[in-house]
Formats: structure tokens, sequence, C-alpha cells
């Protein structure tokens, strides 16, 4: 089929690619991400549906530079057919997640991590590896990695955000602090009261202090009168502590 892929007509180009879903070999993957970057738009969108039929985690790669081509019609394509994949549990999900998190496209990387919060992880292997995206320039990411993780971890991440509660940037401490105050672990109450004490950033410290009253434990109560006789400027957060 090889001297059809570079017909000059799209039809029979059209018809090798469709022909080629019967394969999945790297030769076939590799001459798929070919046509798919070359066009025209009729030969990429039947890329798309090759992909599809291939179904099997080869077709990441191409399905992922598709995400972020500037054609709308082929993104839209492309999202339609790994959602697909991916709710027919023909793709391994853990996998796609990370492929789709490694985009320099915000929207792909925004994808990912919607599909991870639809997700399970049972054995805990994913989870882990999407607290590197706490990091992610974008804040949708970010606040979205938050949601994902507490929801799969639970308490399992207490520990994981004690420790990043000495993180050198104040944006992450605060996720953790957030992280920390919807898991509501009473093993993360000496780190919140440190946290709250001494941290530089008046912004986590607060919702650190916070994050204790949530706790609902009474062993807080006498850090809290000491902070707030030390600062003025925590007086109000501390009452409603």
């Amino acid at each position: 089929m090889g001297p059809f892929l570079d017909s000059e007509n799209v039809k029979f180009i059209r018809a090798a690619l469709a022909g080629m879903k019967r394969f999945d070999s790297p030769q076939v993957i590799n001459e798929l991400d070919r046509k798919l970057r070359r066009g025209p738009h009729l030969v990429r969108m039947q890329v798309l549906d090759t992909l599809e039929a291939i179904a099997t985690d080869d077709v990441l790669p191409p399905l992922v530079d598709a995400l972020s081509h500037k054609q709308q019609a082929l993104r839209n394509r492309a999202g339609e057919v790994l959602s697909k994949l991916s709710r027919e549990g023909t793709l391994d999900i853990p996998r796609v997640i990370m492929w789709l998190l490694r985009s320099r496209d915000v929207n792909v990387r925004r994808m990912a991590v919607g599909i991870a919060q639809k997700v399970k992880d049972p054995a805990g292997e994913l989870w882990p590896k999407l607290l590197v995206y706490l990091r992610d320039e974008d804040w949708w990411v970010r606040e979205r990695v938050i949601d994902a993780v507490v929801e799969m971890a639970g308490t399992n991440l207490t520990a994981h955000m004690v420790k990043t509660l000495a993180d050198p940037s104040d944006v992450i401490r605060r996720f953790a602090v957030d992280a920390l105050l919807r898991l509501k672990d009473k093993r993360s109450l000496g780190a919140l009261v440190k946290t709250a004490q001494n941290d530089t950033d008046w912004w986590t410290r607060e919702k650190a202090l916070y994050a204790l009253g949530e706790l609902g434990d009474t062993r807080v109560v006498p850090y809290v009168v000491d902070m707030m006789r030390r600062d003025d400027e925590i007086q109000r957060v501390a009452i409603q502590v």
C-alpha cells in the first residue's frame, strides 16, 4: 500500500489508510503519523479513523499530536477517539493520562486531568506520578490535579502533603495545605501547627490555621491562643478556628 500513500489522488490515500486499520506494526504507526502531519484535512481525518480502529496503546503518540493541531475539527475528532477508547478500556488509562500531561498544549493537559478525575487507582500507581504536575504553569491543571489525587489516594496522600509543606514555593505549600484541609487527617495536626506558626508566607499561615480548625481537634487550642498573642494579624482567622 506504500505507493498509494503518496498518490496525488486523495481517494487512493484514504483507501490505503483505511486498509491499514488491520495492522498495528511500528511501521504502520509511523506512516499514520506522517500522513497526519502532511495532510490534507480529509487524509488527517481518515488517519484518526484508522487509529480508532487499531485501538492499541501504540496509537497514543499520533493521537496526542492531533489533540494539539491548529484545526479545531481535527482536535475535536481526536478528543472523541481518545474518549471512546478510554471508555472502552482498550487503552492503558494511566499511560494515556501521563502521555497527555507531557503535552505542551495546556488544553491537552487539562483533558488529561479531566480523565484522571474519572478513573480509579486501586493499586496506587497513578496518583504519585500526578503530584509532579502540582508545578504545572497552568493554575487550572494544578487545581484539578489536587482534586484528582485527593479522590484517588485519600489519607494515603497525607504523608506526601506533609513533606510538601517544606517546599520552597509558596504556591506549592498552599496547595499542600488545601489538600490536607480536604483530607482532614489528624495525623497532619503537628505539621499544620508548625506551618501556621512559622511559614514565611502569610497566606499559607492563614490557610494552615483554618485547616487546623477544620480538623476539630481540641489539642490545637493552646497553639492557636499562643499564635493570637504573638501575631495580631491572624486574630480574625484564629477566632474562627
